[in-house]
């Protein structure tokens, strides 16, 4: 229950909210950052460029007449777009430039915390809400609907105590995400040596030899939202081919109004290998161990049918994830900038892996799973911790703004402050300044 201090109000009676405008990319010099869509820190630590001028038909334009719209200090961002993108936001540290698919939440007023309110836009309830505004609408959420959006509100100096409560209990949850994520480093570089070590190095073979069948799938404009529904078709996402591992929820919903492609239906035994997309997900190999029904391929991803008679399927995944194969891919990538890279099917069947008869790949095989199956134990664990780590801070938020983060003694000690009144009276001096 809401304690009478506090008090449940809409964004848009507390703050001035407005959306940002189109920026230019062709700003050249340094004036003011200019925000990313995609937030989630506290500072501008991610600018997509610093700008002063443009050029118009070779003239310059003063920045000052472009007439941007400018988030101040101290302000809080939310991207206005629905799916994984609304859920972006950010703490502004210094006045920025920022696009129209973002709302900036300034304290018009001086009634709360810009922290407060920012780590209450990381709260689980407000996803919710934001959500429930949301309702369908294609495109992002409109101010006034992103206006109606509520929040519990506590007195000033109660909020001051909440977020230093939330920044010092995160330093600690950090600290061991950062220990977890620095074990998790290791394991890799253990199972990149493990695969390094297990392959010949004196002979190889050209994959075109042992592929009996290369495609790639399919990719219509799809729902964004993942389906679990095993009677339900879905486009899987390219974030589904991990190394060594298929990740079949990481997919989106084919439309009732499509006609599933059923010849891309991917089938247990398949070898999957991302063929476009960032660098760094270029490349990718798993096998396909179990799998839902109703999963198509996208034609970002090549499948692979192999000759079994010339090559195991584990092995050939282990020997595609080993650190000589993967440098090799890595000059094989064609592409401009570190987003758009390729690997074409004429570059791809012309690699070469290591190769030995295939009743000595099986040993090869068995020996690898040996030395990895503790690895993948201690992964396991690893990430169970790090989901666990990802629920505590949403359990703290909870506490937070149901009033139950600060102890009584901490609650008594924000009543002595200066400042301290209920969040009531804040909203009544709200009334007599509009």
């Amino acid at each position: 229950m809401m304690r009478q201090d506090w008090i449940e109000i809409e964004l848009g009676k507390i703050a001035k909210i407005f959306n940002g405008n189109s920026i230019n990319a062709r700003l050249k010099e340094e004036k003011y950052k200019v925000c990313k869509t995609g937030l989630n820190y506290i500072g501008t630590k991610d600018v997509a460029f610093d700008g002063n001028i443009e050029y118009e038909n070779g003239v310059r334009i003063p920045f000052d007449e472009l007439k941007f719209k400018i988030a101040p200090k101290g302000c809080v961002l939310v991207c206005s777009e629905g799916g994984s993108a609304g859920r972006k936001t950010g703490y502004i540290e210094e006045d920025v430039c920022f696009g129209n698919k973002l709302f900036a939440i300034t304290n018009e007023y001086s009634v709360f915390e810009g922290k407060y309110v920012y780590y209450y836009t990381r709260y689980r309830k407000f996803f919710q809400e934001f959500k429930n505004q949301l309702n369908g609408i294609i495109g992002g959420v409109s101010a006034k609907k992103f206006s109606n959006i509520k929040i519990d509100l506590s007195p000033l100096p109660e909020q001051r105590a909440i977020v230093s409560k939330i920044e010092e209990l995160f330093s600690d949850l950090d600290n061991g995400v950062a220990d977890l994520k620095k074990a998790q480093d290791q394991l890799k570089v253990y199972r990149q040596a493990v695969l390094s070590s297990s392959f010949p190095k004196e002979n190889s073979i050209e994959i075109s030899k042992l592929v009996i069948n290369l495609s790639q799938g399919w990719s219509p404009k799809c729902i964004n939202q993942s389906s679990t529904d095993e009677e339900q078709w879905a486009v899987i996402k390219t974030s589904a081919i991990q190394a060594g591992r298929f990740i079949e929820f990481e997919n989106k919903v084919l439309p009732d109004n499509l006609e599933p492609r059923d010849q891309h239906e991917i089938k247990k035994g398949d070898i999957l290998i991302t063929r476009a997309g960032p660098r760094v997900r270029v490349g990718v190999c798993c096998l396909v161990r179990n799998t839902r029904p109703k999963l198509i391929n996208c034609d970002k991803v090549y499948r692979l049918e192999i000759d079994t008679n010339q090559v195991d399927a584990e092995y050939f995944e282990y020997a595609m994830n080993s650190p000589e194969v993967l440098s090799m891919i890595e000059v094989m990538k064609s592409g401009t900038s570190d987003s758009g890279f390729n690997l074409t099917q004429k570059a791809f069947l012309k690699l070469k892996i290591p190769y030995v008869e295939v009743q000595k790949q099986a040993i090869i095989v068995r020996e690898i799973e040996s030395r990895l199956s503790v690895c993948d134990k201690v992964e396991e664990s690893i990430s169970e911790s790090l989901g666990k780590a990802k629920a505590l801070r949403q359990s703290i938020f909870k506490k937070a703004f149901e009033g139950n983060l600060l102890s009584t003694q901490e609650i008594e000690k924000c009543k002595t402050a200066p400042d301290y009144e209920p969040a009531a009276v804040l909203l009544e001096k709200i009334k007599m300044k509009q």
